[in-house]
C-alpha cells in the first residue's frame, strides 16, 4: 500500500492525489484535526492509499543538535538564597520557526507548561548559536516539544529560517 504524507491547509483541506491514476480531489480533514493523523483511502482506480496527514503549521527539520537546558520553572535556593538554575543535557531532534523537541534523559522532571531555556549551536556554515526561552507543550518520556516564548520569536528569525531551508 503506497503511503503518502500530505500537509493540511490553514482551511483543513488537502489535494489528493493518486500516484497510481493520477486522480487529483480536494478533500476537507477537518473533522480529523487533533484526532487520528493516517488515513487509509480506496481510491476510485481501486488502489489502497495510506494518507498521513500534517496539520502543522511551519515546516519541522529533522536534526541531531547536541544542547543544554534549563528548566525555568523549577528552581533550586543555594545556601546563600539564591536560586541555582540546574543545566541538563539534551538532544534537538527537530526545530522549526515556532518550536523545537528535545530528546532528554529520564527524571528529567519537566512538566506541561513549565518554561525552560535551552542553548545549542546550529550545525550550519556559521556555527551559529541559539540561546532562547521556550515553553513545554507536549511531555512524552524523554521528549519534550517546545515552542518559543522570547520576543526573538514574535518576529520572523533569520538564522533559523535560513537554517531550515532545504
Amino acid at each position: 500500500m503506497e503511503k503518502i504524507k500530505i500537509s493540511v491547509s490553514n482551511d483543513n483541506m488537502i489535494a489528493l492525489h493518486c500516484p497510481f491514476c493520477g486522480m487529483v480531489k480536494q478533500v476537507s480533514v477537518a473533522r480529523f484535526k487533533d484526532k487520528k493523523h493516517t488515513l487509509k483511502i480506496r481510491c476510485s482506480c481501486r488502489k489502497m492509499l495510506a494518507i498521513d496527514l500534517d496539520f502543522r503549521q511551519k515546516y519541522r527539520k529533522l536534526t541531531n543538535l547536541r544542547a543544554e537546558y534549563i528548566n525555568l520553572t523549577h528552581t533550586q535556593e543555594n545556601s546563600q538564597g539564591f536560586e541555582q538554575l540546574q543545566e541538563h543535557h539534551c538532544q534537538i531532534v527537530n526545530v522549526s520557526l515556532t518550536g523545537l523537541g528535545l530528546l532528554v534523559f529520564s527524571g528529567h522532571g519537566v512538566k506541561q507548561g513549565d518554561r525552560i531555556r535551552v542553548r545549542f549551536t546550529l550545525d550550519d556554515k556559521k556555527k551559529s548559536e541559539i540561546d532562547r526561552k521556550l515553553i513545554a507543550r507536549v511531555v512524552r518520556k524523554d521528549y519534550i516539544g517546545c515552542e518559543f516564548i522570547d520576543d526573538a520569536y514574535h518576529a520572523y528569525d533569520k538564522t533559523l529560517g535560513f537554517y531550515l531551508l532545504p
